[in-house]
């Protein structure tokens, strides 16, 4: 059982965290107009956390939004789809530390992350 001190102190804590969001880019889409506000949300920022990936079809299947994987889905490569790949070259080149969450049902080929050492 956790102490009401404890749980005191989280909460005190927590209220010194700012959270700098941008979008960046959509899963699917070539468009790389967010990328400049998610670069300068990573510089005003102790650490960037990117979540990248795909997004399936059970998960878009009555909406608008573009799925990049799932059944009925194929696609030619592995690599990570619309622009993500130069937003996480973006972000990186500030400088900051970087940690990468991969949001897949599916495997991707990320070779330029050993040499970009970014945290997974």
């Amino acid at each position: 059982m956790v102490s009401h001190r404890y749980k005191a102190s989280v909460v005190w804590q927590a209220k010194k965290v700012k959270v700098n969001y941008a979008q960046g880019c959509s899963i699917a889409s070539l468009d790389q107009s967010g990328i400049e506000e998610a670069v300068r949300a990573a510089q005003q920022s102790d650490v960037a956390l990117l979540f990248v990936g795909s997004s399936s079809t059970a998960f878009v299947r009555h909406s608008n939004a573009s799925s990049t994987s799932g059944e009925g889905i194929d696609l030619s490569g592995v690599e990570l789809t619309g622009a993500q790949e130069e937003l996480i070259e973006a972000v990186c080149a500030t400088g900051k530390p970087v940690v990468l969450i991969l949001v897949a049902g599916k495997p991707f080929a990320i070779p330029f992350a050993k040499k970009m050492s970014l945290l997974f």
